[in-house]
This record gives structure tokens, sequence and C-alpha cells, in this order.
């Protein structure tokens, strides 16, 4: 078993030894000089010699303390570049870098105050990049998005089904023809959605394409057409009447959501409880 001083009587005894003063010593800790004198005692008699010569004004070091605060200084201060080298990579393994899929960011951007409020320590960098999403693990974490199957070459684990909402401003005028948004990266979706649902009452014609899913939620709230969107994305503006989901009619776009890592990144501190978070 190790007969070691306690690392504060060391860095006493090397206070002390720099300032040649116990005073001076207890100044820079912010502690007593009888603290100091004590644990300096301590300290000698665990050594079994004395480390210090005590003059009226001042202390300097014997050859023993010379010895000793040469080899101690040395091992202090390695510990301190080894103990900041921790800590500066401890913070760097909560920085969680995501890529997140559009439609998916609104209700995550929602919940990231509740994580926060949780795991005070991490940080969190979000990204929309382009291409697949899998091939940019390079440059991130973690990826979210919506696949028609599981992903594969990679870990990943589902979060939801994508169930979209057919929504419309509250002023909408349904005795007239209406236009639905079109998504332009899912293009048959408008397609086996109006063949599959019933809208007899409706006067449809597909209209304008747009990208993002949030180009088409601006466009249903300028009241110039309807648009089929997931449901996270319009809940909020629903609850609050800014949008009707129209006839209350759902539709199951047949995509899931997926968080989906490096199979070997699950044992990462940082990954895990995320993931953990983000699917219970």
């Amino acid at each position: 078993m190790l007969n070691l001083p306690s690392t504060k009587s060391l860095i006493i005894f090397c206070s002390a030894a720099n300032n040649s003063s116990f005073t001076l010593a207890a100044q820079e800790l912010n502690l007593t000089q009888s603290a100091i004198s004590k644990q300096i005692i301590a300290l000698e008699e665990n050594l079994g010699t004395r480390l210090f010569n005590r003059l009226p004004y001042q202390v300097n070091l014997t050859k023993n303390g010379q010895i000793y605060y040469k080899s101690i200084r040395k091992h202090l201060n390695n510990l301190n570049k080894i103990t900041n080298k921790i800590k500066s990579q401890n913070i760097k393994d909560q920085h969680l870098k995501i890529n997140i899929s559009p439609s998916f960011a609104p209700w995550l951007i929602d919940h990231l105050a509740a994580f926060n409020n949780k795991f005070k320590d991490f940080k969190i960098s979000l990204s929309s990049l382009e291409g697949c999403q899998i091939e940019n693990f390079d440059k991130i974490d973690i990826a979210i998005g919506a696949f028609k199957n599981k992903p594969r070459n990679c870990q990943s684990q589902l979060i939801a089904q994508e169930k979209m909402l057919l929504i419309a401003h509250p002023d909408i005028n349904q005795n007239q023809e209406i236009t639905i948004a079109t998504h332009s990266s899912r293009p048959k979706l408008i397609n086996k959605f109006l063949s599959t649902t019933n809208l007899k009452n409706l006067q449809i014609k597909q209209g304008n394409e747009f990208e993002h899913f949030y180009m088409i939620i601006d466009v249903v709230k300028k009241n110039h057409a309807i648009g089929l969107v997931p449901d996270i994305l319009v809940k909020n503006d629903i609850i609050n009447k800014n949008l009707i989901n129209l006839n209350n009619i759902s539709f199951d776009s047949g995509y899931k959501y997926f968080i989906t890592f490096k199979k070997h990144q699950y044992y990462q501190d940082k990954i895990q409880k995320f993931v953990k978070w983000l699917t219970l």
C-alpha cells in the first residue's frame, strides 16, 4: 500500500518554497498561516526530515527540502498537465455532432432544452448535410433521418413511423378547386396519397414542387395551397389553430425515422446517453 503525502500538503509545500514564506503561501492559497504551518510540519514528520529552515521573516529550503522540491514540482506540473488534458478531452467527448433530416429537426429543436437540462455538459451541433446521411459519418457522430427500410452498414434504432397530415389554412375555401403543394424529393408521394385516400368532397389539382416540408408549410400558411407533411412538423401549429388537419386526414408515407451511427460508436458515453434519451 502506498504511503504518500496528500496532494494538498504537496501544493502547500511548493507554494511555501516558491514564496520563501508561509505567510505569502497562505495568501496565495487562501488559507491561514496556521494551516500552512500545520501541513508543513505534518509533511516533515511523514518524511522524517526538516524541509525548511525557519528564519524571523522568511523560510528557506534545507538540502533535503531542495531535493524534494525539485522532484515534487516536476511531478505536480505533470499531474496538472495530464489533468487539464483529460478535462479538455472530456469536454470534446461531450460535443455531439448530429446530421438530421429537415423533417425531423423541428421536433428535436423543441426538445433540445429538455436534453440540455438533463445533460448539462453536452454541446449539440445540428446540421443537414447533402447526400446520404450514412456516408457523412466522417463528419458527424449521429444521423437522424427518414428511410423506407432499416439502414445498412451501420447501427440504427427506430424512432417513429412517419405519419402525414393533409394541412390547410383555417380560412381555406373547400368549395373551389384546391392546389396541393408537392415535395420534389418524393414526387410519388402525392399520387399514392390521392389514389388511396377518399377525397370525393374536394377538387384537388397538383401544384408547385418544393424541396423541403417546411417550405410547403409556409405556402399553406399563406393560404396558397394545401400540403401533405409529417405530423411532427405541424403539431403545435394545429394546436394553436394556425393550421388545420383538412378532413382529419392522415396518411402512412411508408417511411420511418431512424437514428443511426457507426456500430463501434455505441459504446461511447455520449452516443449511449443521446440514443437512450431519444428512444425512451
